[in-house]
């Protein structure tokens, strides 16, 4: 994998996506396919055909999935079998059709047998019985392994197969419907602190025993396979230690500073007794995991407190864990605002949305983000990225770079949350955002403001800001610039 091979990131906008893209970046890759399911639909076999076609990625990670906690997968399993099977099926068909030199496939430490001996090695794959509440999630997992090292068998595909522990870390799901034990347990123990209640209630005995691993980790791990090995086997991804339950609760629970009671829920199921993977291929390629659990829930617990408000604080308010640091848990992926979002929606507040490049701030702006912060009771603002800035205004722009600039707009108080957008036009946030209420400046009319239709078409305004007089970027550069 070259530093300009075309990479295509399937899931980006995920946990384990958004963190494989985010190691690439910082390994100097930047040739990077990049598509949320507004734009591809990966469950759609003929769109993942044309898009394979018309992109021609040469290296696949395929980080799309369904997936969720054990609340989830109980309750949808027909959902979670279905859907997995058409987004495996539709990536690797299309990996293989157009050409694709390799591709990785993520499994689940789920698809292992129930009960079996630790810690397991990748042989023990199909050797027993699946765990009752993850064979729907498991059995697909299963079938795109299946899948992989058929078309190596068949065509010669370059495919191999990653099988990872539990994972976590910053960007992870919080639904308490819907998420994994650790940031389940996470959000728990904050909102008792928060809220004062004596006691949290852990499903299940707190017996099982679980391995982590730091999605960060995961992420480094994925890159040191697609340059170093490819061969038909599967390959266990974990940090080779695991913790039970009740010392996973305690250990989040001294995380966060909750001083009362840890209850166990006997009648919500355990699951598998302990699940801890053999880890010797990995390591006998190289590679390790560095993150340390204690570190990687700190820095976890960190990020859920500066991307998302506290549940049951009076609507309208601010908690004081968002001011601190000021500007910091202000900035985030695309990921963690909409986690933000839905939190402040879920109290009824309205949600505005305004974008421009911003590499010079001046009166104007300020203005402008007055009159959206007036109009909505959360203002995002999406910020376009250093490559787009030169893109729409020439190679002399942008004139801060976006680190900097992200930086002043999230120490404005009328701006709730900044988030930086690579394309040249927001539509993609928007569409993801779905605003309440989308700002721009009186010198477009409703017609031309992007994303305009959307949001009308979900029943939310358009605001056109009046602007402040003698006060705009051009000019500003020009009178800096003149004599």
């Amino acid at each position: 994998m070259d530093r300009d091979s075309r990479i295509f990131v399937a899931g980006h906008r995920g946990l384990v996506g958004g963190a494989i893209t985010r190691a690439l970046r910082n390994a100097g890759y930047e040739n990077l396919l990049l598509r949320d399911r507004a734009e591809l639909d990966l469950s759609n076999p003929e769109a993942a055909n044309t898009f394979f076609h018309e992109n021609q990625p040469s290296h696949v990670f395929l980080a799309a999935a369904k997936v969720g906690g054990v609340h989830a997968k109980r309750s949808k399993p027909a959902e979670f079998i279905e859907e997995n099977l058409r987004i495996q099926n539709s990536v690797i068909s299309a990996a293989h059709r157009h050409g694709a030199e390799k591709l990785l496939f993520l499994g689940s430490s789920c698809i292992y047998p129930n009960f079996i001996e630790q810690p397991i090695e990748e042989h023990s794959l199909l050797t027993g019985p699946l765990e009752e509440t993850n064979q729907w999630y498991a059995i697909a997992k299963i079938a795109g392994i299946k899948m992989i090292q058929a078309y190596r068998k068949q065509y010669g595909f370059s495919g191999i197969s990653a099988i990872p522990s539990n994972l976590y870390g910053p960007g992870d799901n919080f639904d308490l419907e819907t998420s994994g034990v650790l940031p389940a347990l996470i959000r728990r123990f904050h909102e008792a602190k928060v809220t004062g209640a004596p006691e949290v209630v852990v499903w299940g005995s707190g017996k099982p025993m679980r391995e982590f691993l730091h999605v960060d980790d995961l992420a480094d791990a994925c890159l040191h396979l697609m340059r170093n090995y490819d061969e038909d086997d599967i390959i266990n991804l974990g940090c080779g230690e695991d913790i039970s339950i009740t010392e996973l609760a305690s250990l989040i629970g001294n995380i966060v500073g909750f001083e009362g009671r840890i209850v166990n829920d006997t009648s919500m199921p355990d699951g598998p007794p302990r699940r801890l993977l053999d880890i010797d291929r990995m390591a006998a390629l190289g590679w390790c995991a560095k993150i340390t659990l204690t570190e990687g829930i700190k820095a976890t617990y960190q990020w859920y407190i500066e991307t998302n408000r506290t549940e049951g604080e009076p609507n309208g308010t601010r908690t004081h864990i968002e001011k601190v640091p000021p500007t910091r848990g202000k900035i985030s992926d695309l990921s963690g605002i909409l986690n933000r979002t839905a939190a402040w929606r879920a109290d009824g507040l309205r949600i505005g949305f305004a974008n421009g490049c911003f590499d010079i701030l001046h009166p104007g702006h300020i203005s402008l983000f007055h009159q959206a912060q007036a109009a909505c009771d959360r203002l995002v603002v999406g910020l376009n990225s250093d490559i787009s800035v030169k893109h729409l205004k020439g190679p002399g722009r942008p004139v801060n770079d976006e680190k900097s600039r992200a930086t002043l707009l999230a120490a404005l108080g009328d701006v709730d949350a900044v988030v930086v957008f690579v394309e040249d036009t927001p539509l993609e946030l928007i569409e993801a955002i779905r605003p309440d209420v989308l700002v721009k400046g009186a010198d477009y009319s409703g017609k031309t403001v992007v994303g305009a239709d959307f949001v009308q078409a979900n029943g939310g305004t358009v605001l056109l800001a009046r602007l402040e007089e003698g006060h705009s970027t051009t000019n500003t550069i020009k009178r800096l610039t003149s004599g």
